[in-house]
Formats: structure tokens, C-alpha cells, sequence
């Protein structure tokens, strides 16, 4: 056996940007600018209406429209307006395998409660009672522009889509204490309960309607029956979610990073979009996957543990051959090689020491790949094998995608999981990768552009590759 050179033995950290080919850095550039625009869409259905957009664009056809499958045919698959599926048909049979890449819809944010409207008549103020979702740190929240997205399904059952913020030139805002008058109630607290989830209330009305019974509620309610004929007990039958005002924009001097709120896990089900758009006809059938619930744990009927992949899976098979068996299924999905594609959290230089540094990923490195999402005794976690990291290597290796390996943070200071362990449980071989972030579950968070670019590269290269 040949001696292998000291520059061989050693893994090299690169930074991609020193190492682009002109032609790739104008890719680059095209992938930032779409990036920006995807992420203008701040909910879980308004992600699935701007892939479903994108996904007809690129020819994809609903599903329910298609008899018979043949190679090469685009479709897409939508749940409830909150997970959508696009497929791309390959060469082989449906149960010999699919190439799943599947990320998620939905981020933290502030939920309004089924009966938000409250009336202070002390102050003389209308606030929004909210619930956070996700794991968000609350005092983040805290005197920062919030607009309201979301949809009424009103007593007719006529279906109404919210959107009030910067168009309308509206914002919403949780107070916070001037220091002036903290010192007895914040100033006591420590960090992080230093605001707590009762305490994010949102201004939404100050002027009072002529009446004597909560005049600053009904005038809100009067303002909202006008525009979108909504009453008060619409609120039930409502999903209202409060998210940052800002736009996605870039960040630094340089414009190397982006800066926007659902990086987490949008800019995944972004790459994935933009990787199976550009497929031929594969070798095996393809199907970016964005599904919903991620963030809370996965168990609703729109997340990845619900029966939708199970039916997809059937009909394909289905209008592959013209019926489709349990078994068949059952094959399908054991012989499946799957990504978990979600953002690592990439090293923070203000906060080096929660960091293994050998085992973290970094900013303009190259899309992170990463064994399992763990922290302590790797409880609830999937840790794909050798075997299958292997191969991710060769395909990543083959078509020169910059990557790097590394875990979410030192083993005792905490970590979290992804869909991955769900798409192991039904057999298939599934790995973690995804786009490093620093600012997670922020308000705004912050990925490099060239690492959204080096994951459309990948996520690309998995697809195409014939297992």
C-alpha cells in the first residue's frame, strides 16, 4: 500500500468561498436572490402555496390529475395546505426504492390563542393573548415589529387569508419594561424566564368604539368584520400566527449571508426544491418531502408520522402497475434511502466554548452532514451507519459538493432532534444534512449563501444517484 502524504491523512477545513469556480459563483448569487425571495413566506401554507407555485413553474402536475406514471414525470402531493410532496419518476420499479429528501415547513413563532381578544380596560388597551411554538427564547420577541399571518374558516366555511403587517403599513408589538421601572420584577429574573409566555401580549387597539361595554375589544372586532366580515368566534376555527415584520435580506458588508426569519427549516425545503427541479430522469423515483409539526414533535396528521408518505408510496405504486399491495409498500420503503434535511447549528465566534470544535460545522464551509442530531447518552436520536456514510461520502465526494462533518454542540450542553429517526423507523436508510446557521430559533437567523448553494448541490447529487 502506497504511503499516503501528511496533506492526505488530515481532513482540510476550507472555506468554499476560496476555492468557487467563476461559473459557480455566479450560481451562487442566482441561488441567494431566489433564497430571498422564497423566503418572503413566513407560514407553513404560505411555504407549500410558494413551492406548489415554483413546482408548476418547473412542469410538476398534481397527482390526482395523473392515471399512469411513466419516467421522467414531475408530480407534487399537498396534505392540508401544510406538507407537500414533488416526485420525480424514475427508471426503476416504486418498490425497489425511493431517494427521499425531506425537510420542514414549519418554524417557532407566536400562535394567537382560540380566544386572544383581551380589553385592559386599566390602561385602555387591546391585546392579542399569544402562545409560542417551538422552542423560542421569549424575551427575543420583545419589542420587535410583528405582523399577523394566518386563515379564518368563517361560520359559512368560506375560507379567509389574513395577511396585515408591512403592506398595510400595520405592525404589532409586545411591550417590554423601560429600565427605568424593572429593577422588582425583570431585574430579579434570570435571562432566560426573564420574560415569561404569559407576558407576550401583543398590542392590538387603542381607539375605543362608541359603546359602553368593552368599547377598545369591539372596535377591534369592528375593524376586522369590516375588512374580512369575521366576528369574534371566528377566532375558533382560525390558525393565526404572529412572525417578524423584517424582510429577508443580506447580511455584512460583503452580502455573504443571509439574514431572514424560518431559516430554520425553510432554506432546506428550499434547497430541496431547487434540487429535484433540476433532475432528468433519475434511476430511482425522487421525492422532496416538506412536511409540518417539526418543530413541536411530529405527531399530527401533517407531520412525517402521519399515513401521507405510506399513501403516497401506494399510489405511485399504483399507477405504476394498477394495483398496489402492503408488501409492496412495506418494499418500498425498506429499500428507500432517505436525508433528513435540517440546519446544524454552526459555530458562533461570540460563543466558541458550547462548540466541540474538531466535531462542529462552520459558516461558508459546505453543507454540514452529521451521523445523528444528539446531545448526553444520544437518546431519541438516529445515527445512520457506516455503510450508508460511506456512500454519502462517494456521492458528495463524486460531485465535488463542498462538506464538512459535525455534530449540533458539546455533548453535555444540550442539542435536538430532526424527522430522522421517524423515516428510520420504517426501515429505510436515512442520514442528517443540512445548512449550518448561526442565530437558531431566533427571531431572524443567519445562514452563508454559499452553503444554501452547496446543499441544492447535494441535495441534487443524492437524488441522481442510483443505489
Amino acid at each position: 500500500m502506497a504511503k499516503k502524504r501528511k496533506k492526505d491523512l488530515e481532513i482540510k477545513r476550507e472555506n468554499v468561498w476560496l476555492k468557487l469556480k467563476k461559473d459557480d459563483l455566479k450560481k451562487v448569487e442566482i441561488t441567494g436572490e431566489k433564497l430571498l425571495n422564497f423566503m418572503e413566506a413566513k407560514t407553513e401554507r404560505e411555504v407549500v402555496a410558494k413551492v406548489k407555485e415554483l413546482a408548476i413553474k418547473q412542469g410538476f402536475v398534481d397527482i390526482n390529475r395523473v392515471s399512469k406514471i411513466k419516467p421522467g414525470m414531475k408530480l407534487f402531493a399537498v396534505n392540508r395546505e401544510k406538507t407537500i410532496a414533488l416526485i420525480v419518476v424514475g427508471r426503476r420499479r416504486i418498490s425497489e426504492g425511493l431517494n427521499l429528501v425531506v425537510s420542514h415547513t414549519d418554524a417557532p413563532r407566536l400562535d394567537l390563542k382560540q380566544m386572544p381578544l383581551v380589553e385592559d380596560s386599566g390602561s385602555e388597551l387591546c391585546f392579542l393573548d399569544t402562545h409560542y411554538y417551538g422552542g423560542i427564547k421569549n424575551y427575543q420577541w420583545v419589542s420587535i415589529p410583528l405582523e399577523l399571518r394566518g386563515v379564518f374558516v368563517l361560520e359559512s366555511g368560506k375560507k379567509v387569508e389574513v395577511s396585515i403587517g408591512e403592506k398595510e403599513g400595520i405592525f404589532f408589538m409586545i411591550p417590554d419594561l423601560p429600565p427605568h421601572l424593572d429593577d422588582n420584577v425583570q431585574g430579579k429574573r434570570k435571562l432566560l424566564p426573564g420574560i415569561k409566555g404569559e407576558e407576550l401580549n401583543v398590542l392590538a387597539g387603542s381607539i375605543p368604539h362608541d359603546t359602553e361595554k368593552s368599547p377598545l375589544k369591539l372596535n377591534v372586532l369592528r375593524i376586522l368584520n369590516q375588512k374580512y366580515g369575521i366576528t369574534e368566534e371566528d377566532f375558533v376555527s382560525a390558525e393565526l400566527e404572529l412572525v417578524p415584520a423584517w424582510k429577508p435580506a443580506y447580511l455584512g458588508f460583503d452580502k455573504g449571508l443571509i439574514a431572514a426569519y424560518g431559516l430554520d427549516d425553510r432554506v432546506c425545503v428550499f434547497a430541496s426544491v431547487e434540487a429535484i427541479s433540476g433532475l432528468k430522469v433519475p434511476d430511482r423515483t425522487c421525492i422532496a418531502y416538506a412536511v409540518d409539526k417539526e418543530e413541536i414533535g411530529s405527531d399530527t396528521n401533517t407531520s412525517v408520522t402521519s399515513m401521507f408518505l405510506e399513501n403516497l408510496v401506494r399510489k405511485l405504486i399504483q399507477m405504476e402497475k394498477g394495483h398496489a399491495g402492503y408488501v409492496e409498500v412495506l418494499d418500498a420503503l425498506l429499500s428507500s434511502k432517505a436525508v433528513s434535511a435540517d440546519v446544524k447549528p454552526g459555530v458562533d465566534p461570540i460563543y466558541k466554548g458550547v462548540y466541540d470544535a474538531t466535531n462542529a460545522v462552520y459558516v461558508n464551509h459546505g453543507m454540514g452532514l452529521t451521523r445523528g442530531p444528539y446531545h448526553g447518552g444520544k437518546k431519541g436520536a438516529n445515527e445512520a451507519n457506516a455503510e450508508f456514510l460511506h456512500q454519502m461520502r462517494v456521492i458528495l465526494d463524486n460531485a465535488k459538493v463542498p462538506w464538512q462533518f459535525g455534530n449540533s454542540g458539546r455533548m453535555d450542553e444540550g442539542g435536538g432532534g430532526t424527522v430522522a429517526r421517524y423515516l428510520a423507523t420504517r426501515g429505510m436508510e436515512v442520514v442528517d444534512a443540512g445548512v449550518p446557521m448561526i442565530a437558531m430559533h431566533a427571531p431572524v437567523e443567519i445562514v452563508g449563501k454559499v452553503d444554501v448553494f452547496s446543499a441544492v448541490k447535494g441535495f441534487r447529487a443524492f437524488f441522481e444517484y442510483p443505489f
